[in-house]
């Protein structure tokens, strides 16, 4: 049957009064309900065209009138139903700038999202950038989960994802952080700084700097109060490259921001600059506890002397604010800390002018002294702070040795953070160091010094460095019963992503050859398989990167 036409049925959708009585005759029953009113009264009225319906039916029949009469309001009122309709429409997304990269490129990307190579993706979408496209659509999604869930990837997808994807991140909060947009590339290098994401505005202010350091200055004077603590603190950083006394006003203002490494490495800026007030005093109180002895037959003696402490801090106030510039040490502190601050923050070839010695006599001069680890660690972050190129090697030949001590004593206390400083040494040292640290460890046949060294060395390593590694990683598969197989399984994870690209023939070629021992030994001991099955999975993700470098 067909509800009578014309029947205003939308203006009753929302009157949910109509099931009461539906309702009660459902709690108690019809036959309850008819014995409570007379037959008329009875009739169940909805107060719309289904009433129409419904008295056609036989009253006799309670039971079933009631569920006929219920089941036809209820698609009355369904079929009544307005479709909701937005106050404003969605606005299509803007035309794109860029365009999308090949199916090749997206098959690859696409591997690598699935997988989470978050160790392979920066270097993927940089290539990506580099040659001016974009991710095309059937990417977006996975680009967009992948950056809420990694923050670092997700500034490296902002210059990627098009105008579609910063346009998809408006609908789904998880994805606010890809709403920011990059600057017109083409734009000028004010309006970068301007408007950019941060990244841009970093590399904008750099070159800047290079060209014009004031001009860079002022920018970041003028933006200074509005950056993040954690932003002010890389900006601050730009200042290094061509740092001068025209810098020294800024940074002397920046010793009482609110953010303690913000002054601390504003202090530290001060007193890479020998002419400033801060540098010449501080050099002052560091000459005041460090002395050196000469011997006529033996190396000389150095001499320490700690300030003289009054109430957790050093009796003299205006000694406290020579070495203190930053005001890091709080009311509460040690003699040593003091000392560390000031040592810490001196060129290391100070010494050297200053007593008259080089640096081998210097740390001969410690060995055995009970300072001899706590000067040595302060020398070592003076030489990273002034980049002495000079004390690289002898301070790295005594970093290996001594974690190699703590090694075979199980120091664990100590190690975590002298390996953090020796890879920091590392990073700074000059290829032709590393290489020479590599001679002499493969001279001494010094396995444990080997692998400590490629365990602990970043960065992508050079081509030299990267042909030394592969042939010591198939020379060891020779070597049954190595004694060093768990340090040189550890090195494999850091060497498949620090093989320097011009190595990747190379490691590829040299498993090829070894194919076929490897195979003999894959039955006879668990320790070679355990080695080989490692050494594969490694050079299988060197081949993920060829392709990468190949693709993209």
């Amino acid at each position: 049957m067909l509800l009578p036409i014309g029947e205003p049925r939308g203006t009753h959708i929302t009157q949910f009064s109509k099931m009461d009585k539906l309702l009660k005759t459902a709690i108690i029953g019809t036959t309850q309900a008819s014995n409570q009113q007379t037959e008329q009264a009875a009739q169940i009225n909805t107060g719309t065209g289904v009433d129409t319906l419904s008295s056609q039916l036989d009253a006799a029949e309670r039971e079933r009138s009631f569920l006929l009469t219920a089941g036809a309001l209820a698609i009355y009122q369904q079929a009544g139903q307005l479709t909701s309709k937005r106050e404003y429409p969605i606005e299509q997304a803007p035309l794109e700038q860029l365009p999308a990269c090949n199916d090749q490129v997206t098959h690859l990307l696409r591997e690598l999202f699935l997988q989470h190579a978050n160790d392979l993706l920066p270097e993927a979408l940089q290539r990506l950038q580099a040659r001016h496209q974009r991710l095309p659509y059937n990417l977006l999604t996975l680009a967009l989960q992948s950056g809420t869930t990694n923050k670092a990837l997700g500034r490296s997808l902002l210059a990627l994802l098009g105008e579609r994807g910063h346009w998809l991140a408006r609908y789904n909060p998880d994805w606010k952080w890809a709403l920011t947009h990059r600057a017109d590339e083409n734009a000028s290098a004010e309006t970068i700084w301007q408007e950019g994401i941060f990244t841009q505005r970093i590399e904008v202010l750099q070159r800047l700097r290079e060209n014009q350091p004031a001009q860079a200055r002022a920018w970041l004077a003028a933006a200074w109060s509005k950056e993040a603590a954690a932003e002010r603190l890389i900006l601050l950083d730009t200042l290094h490259s061509g740092l001068s006394m025209d810098d020294v006003p800024f940074l002397i203002q920046q010793l009482t921001d609110r953010s303690p490494q913000v002054r601390k490495r504003s202090a530290e800026l001060l007193v890479t600059l020998p002419e400033t007030t801060q540098a010449q005093l501080l050099m002052q109180r560091a000459d005041e506890m460090l002395d050196y002895q000469p011997h006529t037959l033996q190396h000389g003696e150095i001499l320490v002397t700690l300030p003289v402490m009054a109430g957790g801090r050093p009796a003299d106030e205006q000694w406290c604010k020579d070495v203190d510039i930053a005001g890091s040490l709080g009311k509460k502190s040690k003699a040593e800390q003091w000392f560390n601050l000031a040592i810490s923050a001196i060129p290391p070839q100070h010494w050297e002018q200053r007593f008259h010695v080089n640096v081998e006599e210097l740390l001969a001069a410690l060995e055995g002294d009970p300072y001899e680890v706590t000067l040595i660690k302060n020398w070592t972050r003076a030489a990273g702070l002034h980049a002495t190129t000079a004390w690289q090697l002898p301070l790295l030949r005594w970093h290996l040795a001594q974690l190699l001590v703590e090694q075979k004593k199980r120091i664990y206390g100590q190690e975590e953070e002298d390996y953090e400083l020796t890879r920091q040494l590392l990073g700074r040292a000059e290829p032709s160091t590393i290489e020479q640290l590599l001679w002499e460890a493969q001279k001494k046949q010094d396995f444990d010094q080997l692998w400590l060294l490629f365990s602990l060395l970043p960065g992508i390593w050079s081509p030299p460095v990267s042909q030394v590694y592969i042939q010591l990683i198939f020379q060891y598969t020779s070597a049954n019963n190595d004694p060093h197989f768990g340090s040189s399984l550890t090195t494999l994870l850091h060497a498949q992503n620090a093989l320097h690209p011009d190595c990747f023939a190379l490691i590829i070629q040299e498993q090829e050859a070894h194919a076929q021992t490897d195979s003999d030994y894959i039955h006879k001991d668990y320790y070679q398989i355990r080695y080989v099955e490692s050494r594969n999975k490694c050079i299988k993700h060197i081949k993920l990167r060829k392709r990468i470098q190949e693709e993209i």
